[in-house]
């Protein structure tokens, strides 16, 4: 089971299709005229909703600066979610977000480790890295590898 959170056009739900991907994806995305009448739930409000407990389930998140609330509105959800993918700023992209080491730090207190990186965005003409997509594993899994 994957949660797309921020899936944008789907573009990476296709992609796990094209990779081989043949469980459960469901992407969320709002549109941009519906924010003004936009009901704001958190993901342990809908998670069982998706999610059964048999489920293998990782999340993908992708909220322009908005993923450490994501994570802290899916404190339970997190219990059952065994990898989280997640889009972390080097540097200040958007305003309030929480950046790269802080989100590690929280992300390692929630009993995730982070297992792989991967290049994310870089400035066009300075090719300074600004983005980086990390793949965190629950610790306990990760510690069984």
């Amino acid at each position: 089971m994957l949660l797309d959170i921020g899936a944008n056009t789907g573009q990476d739900a296709k992609e796990m299709r094209v990779l081989g991907y043949r469980q459960k994806i469901v992407s969320f995305e709002p549109l941009k005229a519906a924010f003004a009448a936009l009901e704001i739930r958190k993901l342990d409000s809908v998670f069982h909703l998706f999610c059964d407990e048999e489920d293998s389930v990782m999340v993908k998140v992708d909220t322009q600066g908005y993923e450490k609330k994501v994570l802290e509105g899916a404190a339970e959800s997190l219990e059952k979610i065994k990898i989280v993918q997640m889009e972390m700023s080097l540097v200040p992209m958007y305003e309030n977000e929480t950046l790269f080491v802080d989100m590690i730090n929280y992300l390692d207190d929630k009993g995730f480790a982070l297992v792989s990186l991967e290049n994310g965005w870089a400035h066009p003409r300075s090719g300074r890295l600004l983005q980086v997509d990390g793949i965190f594993l629950k610790r306990s899994i990760a510690n069984e590898i």
